[in-house]
């Protein structure tokens, strides 16, 4: 409990009683689906991170509905920026094959992250200014979500019974 002296415009003075601030309570989440509920905790480690930049709620969703999955990375575990990209779909991976960008490794991953960065925004300013690993990470990160494994990894995983 917290008393505060307050002066009257006549020199009295008079205790006045200030409640007890609580913090502000927890938001009741419990009608909200688990994928809305992962969905919203996800947004606030965005604004969080990205403060007013990061993408809205609904821009989330959006992504969502419209690649299924999305996947949300960080390159680093000292690194405070979030990644949201989607997976790269066989006949995106076809159409990348034609180019001669599938000789270059550097070049490859470029294409994917372009293609499957959905935020930050993949523009002049990220390519040009993100860290030198940061595309190629990125990049290895979306082809494994995406199906691309090492022999050895895809051969542990076969089941014999």
């Amino acid at each position: 409990m917290e008393i505060r002296k307050k002066q009257n415009n006549q020199t009295q003075v008079e205790e006045v009683y200030i409640p007890p601030q609580d913090k502000e309570p927890e938001e009741d989440l419990s009608y909200l689906s688990e994928s809305d509920r992962q969905l919203k905790e996800l947004h606030e480690k965005l604004v969080e991170a990205f403060g007013e930049n990061a993408p809205m709620l609904s821009q989330i969703e959006a992504w969502k509905t419209r690649w299924g999955n999305i996947q949300v990375s960080k390159v680093g575990a000292d690194r405070k920026e979030y990644y949201i990209w989607r997976t790269l779909l066989r006949f995106e991976y076809k159409e990348m094959q034609k180019g001669k960008a599938a000789e270059d490794d550097d070049a490859f991953n470029e294409m994917i992250v372009e293609k499957c960065l959905l935020y930050p925004f993949y523009d002049f300013q990220f390519k040009n200014k993100s860290d030198a690993g940061i595309i190629t990470t990125l990049g290895q990160q979306i082809s494994y979500r995406s199906g691309f494994v090492s022999p050895q990894e895809a051969l542990s995983l076969i089941y014999i019974q």
